[in-house]
């Protein structure tokens, strides 16, 4: 994530939250969100040192926190089949939901087998036909 220092036209100084070129939020510069719509802007500081409100370490885990559920973006792919990721994509070009599923999977930093939206996205996949009955828990459970 990079961050992109604005002045808005009201005089308000503003961070924008930038990924792969797409402004993800906005924040004052306590680091409170902030809705910017319809207010003009211009760029004060296109690379400006990261604010200080911006937690860059993850939080340490609870005690008894287990991350054996959580696995790399690519270890989740290789649980389909090449032929399953191909339907995948091909069915997002007419779905928005899918299309939305698959954003979401692109910006997550890790994939988390127990969460309950990867799991009705899958269950959604079967359901749509693209994956086949059963393949939701074996791509899960693998």
């Amino acid at each position: 994530m990079e961050y992109i220092k604005i002045q808005c036209e009201n005089g308000l100084i503003a961070y924008q939250k930038v990924y792969q070129g797409n402004v993800l939020c906005c924040y004052d510069e306590l680091g409170n969100i902030i809705d910017l719509s319809g207010i003009g802007s211009i760029v004060i500081d296109a690379n400006p040192p990261i604010p200080s409100w911006v937690i860059e370490e993850p939080s340490p885990p609870a005690p008894g926190f287990s991350r054996s559920h959580i696995i790399t973006k690519l270890e989740f792919l290789n649980r389909l089949t090449d032929e399953e990721t191909a339907y995948v994509f091909e069915a997002a070009k007419t779905n928005i939901l899918i299309e939305v599923w698959i954003k979401k999977f692109e910006l997550a930093e890790e994939i988390n087998l127990e969460d309950e939206r990867l799991r009705g996205g899958l269950v959604g996949l079967e359901q749509a036909g693209i994956l086949q009955p059963g393949r939701a828990n074996e791509i899960l459970n693998a």
